[in-house]
């Protein structure tokens, strides 16, 4: 009897002959079994122990299932190898009545994962059990052990990049249609909010790629969740964790923006950031000039605060109003930091020997930003020479 398995997503298909050819198969299978599963009730998907890893397929010290892990992916990668497994365990299901066995041969292949050679490292260990719970989903047809599975993959993630970095193209699709996006934005607010993950949930890598992470996750749980509480959680929990005065708040600040625009919420962007604000832009803009972007016009006009911002960063004046961008004393601050402020600076001033030499002195290529007249003059200098 042929029994066709079909991978609907991929298009790879197995096909098993007949009880011989199966037989044959599950011979890569059997030394590993574990009868402790003929106790469980297949019916039941949900009474199934979650802690997996303990109760089942520790083979800590076995050499023999790294041999046989290499036999398998020797012929195999690793997703082929688990549409195998998975297709035995369907062949087991369908034509043999055995649904432990079936159930028994999933659990096996989820014990690979942590102990085989071809799962070094976490990321191939969350990917395998997604693809499992995928496979099934598809092939088997069982929406609640996928499910189940998938939430497993989901508990052997910490930080939010391990989500986003293993899960963004395996989990979203096929799967989180057939199983729902609940399990993975569950794991998102219990990473956030408990205090036994909260700290490695926000604290790997440079803390603006968190932010920034943290604001897709939410604007990507506004689209798939019917309400925004769990973006305004992530929100809340990222700022009593980070503050508007860090190193770099250009990332609080667009935070702010995000739950202006995307919660829709102004009065609450406007107490995480209030871009009028004079007590609160000046702290800022001492130590991160460039912030003076993210100030309001009549903030940018003042220019006590542009002062403060192009003495940190030249950078920053190009966001100054025009009316400062036209006076010598804060256009010779902003190209003494930064001879490239020069190109900001209005016509005359661009025309002003004083202020082109300054920014010269700077950086030689300020020259492209002076009037025709001057910068022809200063190129036959001698004294700019040194500088071009």
């Amino acid at each position: 009897m042929k029994y066709p398995i079909k991978d609907i997503k991929e298009g790879v298909e197995f096909v098993i002959d007949d009880d011989k050819t199966f037989d044959e198969l599950i011979e890569f299978y059997l030394p590993f079994r574990h009868s402790e599963l003929s106790s469980i009730d297949p019916s039941k998907p949900g009474d199934y122990d979650s802690n997996l890893n303990e109760k089942f397929f520790r083979y800590e010290d076995s050499s023999e299932i790294y041999d046989w892990a290499d036999k398998v992916v020797e012929t195999y990668n690793w997703r082929h190898a688990i549409r195998l497994y998975v297709t035995l365990a369907t062949y087991a299901d369908k034509n043999k009545a055995d649904r432990v066995l079936a159930l028994d041969i999933i659990y096996c292949l989820i014990g690979l994962n942590n102990q085989s050679s071809f799962d070094h490292h976490d990321k191939h260990y969350v990917l395998s059990d997604i693809e499992i719970a995928k496979q099934i989903a598809i092939q088997w047809g069982d929406y609640e052990i996928a499910k189940f599975l998938a939430v497993n993959a989901l508990e052997g993630c910490y930080m939010l990049f391990d989500l986003e970095e293993y899960l963004d193209d395996s989990f979203w699709g096929v799967l989180s249609d057939l199983v729902g996006v609940e399990c993975y934005f569950d794991r998102i607010s219990e990473m956030s909010t408990s205090e036994e993950d909260k700290e490695s949930f926000f604290s790997y890598g440079e803390y603006t790629s968190v932010i920034s992470d943290i604001i897709d996750v939410a604007k990507k749980s506004l689209d798939y969740l019917d309400d925004d509480t769990l973006a305004r959680e992530l929100y809340k929990n990222t700022l009593e964790v980070y503050d508007i005065t860090d190193p770099e708040p250009e990332y609080i600040i667009e935070m702010s923006k995000s739950i202006a625009k995307d919660l829709k919420d102004k009065k609450w962007a406007k107490e995480v950031f209030d871009s009028g604000d004079r007590d609160v832009i000046l702290p800022i803009i001492k130590d991160s000039g460039y912030v003076l972007k993210y100030a309001s016009e009549e903030l940018r006009a003042d220019k006590e605060v542009v002062m403060v911002a192009v003495k940190n960063s030249g950078y920053a004046f190009k966001y100054a109003s025009e009316e400062l961008r036209a006076d010598k004393e804060v256009v010779l601050a902003a190209v003494k930091d930064s001879g490239y402020a020069l190109e900001y600076a209005s016509k005359k001033l661009q025309g002003d020997k004083e202020v082109v030499l300054a920014a010269i002195k700077n950086d030689g290529g300020a020259i492209n930003y002076a009037s025709d007249e001057l910068k022809k003059e200063l190129s036959n200098n001698r004294e700019v020479e040194q500088y071009l």
